[in-house]
């Protein structure tokens, strides 16, 4: 399954990485300006802190045994135009940036 299409909130607020972040540990969505149009937003999530088995291509990856459970701190999670999912790390210009606003669910 994809990610949810989500619209900007009518009354949204712009502003900077600083306020993005506390939207995120508020348990928002957010998104910038500058990625209008490509369906892109972000959210925290909280991994997975009572573990997870891995799986054969993971287990592959980390030397570990097929069903080890680990542990997955949390993270920013971004979702991508084409409904895929990735971990995310803002680049400097995302931290600069002052147009960063809430993203509610709904259609785009």
């Amino acid at each position: 399954m994809g990610c949810e299409a989500v619209t900007i909130q009518a009354h949204a607020h712009v502003t900077d990485f600083g306020w993005a972040l506390r939207a995120l540990k508020g348990g928002q969505r957010v998104t910038r300006i500058g990625w209008q149009g490509r369906a892109v937003w972000v959210v925290l999530w909280e991994g997975y802190p009572e573990g997870v088995p891995v799986g054969t291509s993971m287990a592959a990856a980390v030397g570990l045994p097929e069903g080890t459970v680990i542990v997955f701190k949390p993270y920013l999670l971004q979702c991508n135009p084409d409904g895929s999912y990735q971990p995310w790390t803002p680049s400097v210009p995302d931290v600069l940036a002052e147009d960063w606003m809430v993203k509610s669910k709904g259609i785009l």
